[in-house]
Parts: structure tokens; sequence; C-alpha cells
């Protein structure tokens, strides 16, 4: 038997979602079929990728194409060789509103109303570690001031899953120190 490749199809890149599930894009074609036959491919197509882990290149598997024509038996039909990612699930942080410190002359904040991740797909094992900064652009008294996040990372068995967004749209406020006056005497 001749083989027939499909070809026309892509893999589809997604998001950690704890499943093989694949989707594919673009129209399955066939190539290598003799001239003057026809042949069409039919059934119901499923694509998966090796493993549900979020990684790059990993290969995607296409299976229940079958092929219809009179000189159906004549080929060997040959699936796609796809490959696609899965990326790292985004888990933001939650409690990280009313960010306030006094005046210190530092940019740094230890930001301990930190309170959860939100995202985690049951029952997925991941948590927080370490101990969450924050840093102001500059140390001056101000309002609506943006902080970066570091010091905190994930762990657990899937954490290799999830990426935590420490990129967040984090505001905070540096208020004005207040000084005590000693040794003034009435």
């Amino acid at each position: 038997a001749k083989d027939l490749l499909i070809t026309g199809l892509t893999a589809d890149s997604k998001p950690y979602d704890r499943t093989r599930a694949a989707t594919l894009s673009g129209t399955a074609a066939l190539s290598g079929v003799v001239s003057g036959e026809t042949l069409s491919l039919a059934g119901s197509p499923t694509a998966e990728f090796a493993d549900a882990e979020a990684g790059t290149n990993k290969a995607v598997t296409v299976t229940g194409y079958t092929l219809n024509g009179s000189t159906a038996a004549n080929y060997n039909l040959v699936a796609p060789a796809l490959t696609a990612d899965i990326t790292p699930k985004i888990l933001p942080l939650s409690g990280l509103a009313n960010v306030t410190k006094e005046y210190d002359g530092t940019r740094e904040i230890t930001l301990t109303n930190l309170t959860s991740l939100t995202g985690v797909i049951a029952p997925d094992d991941v948590q927080i570690t370490g101990t969450a900064v924050g840093r102001f652009l500059n140390a001056l008294v101000g309002t609506n001031k943006t902080l970066t996040l570091t010091g905190v990372s994930l762990t657990g068995a899937q954490a290799a899953n999830y990426l935590l967004e420490t990129n967040l749209p984090v505001t905070g406020s540096i208020t004005q120190r207040r000084l005590v006056l000693s040794g003034i005497a009435p």
C-alpha cells in the first residue's frame, strides 16, 4: 500500500488545563494520491497531546481519520506529525489591595496580606512559598505608586504547570512619616 499523508493541519498551543485534549487548525488534505484517482477524508478526527503537563514542542497525535474512495484499499493513511506547546497557566495573586507603608527612605515593603492563589485546578498541588516583597519605583511619599513583586514562587507537585503573575497592576502608597519631638521644655 502506498503511504498517503494528511497535510494542511497544525496543532494549536493552549494554556495548561490538566487535559491532553488538543485542537487543530487548518483544512486537512491528502498528499500522495495517484493522478486520476479520487479519494476523500472522512471520520471524526481527534487530537491529543502526549501528556497534560506544561511544555514546549509537545507531540500531538491525530487519530480518527478514515479514507473514502474506490481505491482507498491501495493506500496507507499517515497522520501528520504535529507539535504544539502547553503553556503554564497564569495564577493571579489575591490580597494585594491597600498596600501602604510609612516613609522610611526605602522602596521595599513586606507584603503579608497575600491570601491565596486563584485558579489552581483541583486536585493539583500548588502553593505559594517565600516572603512577598513589594518594590516601589522610588522611596518618595505618594499615592497610586506602582509596585513590582518579588520573593515568592510556587511549590508543589504540579507547580511547573503554573506561572505566578508577578507583573500585576498593583499600586500602593507611601505615607508621610510622623515625627515626634522630644527634649522641648515648656
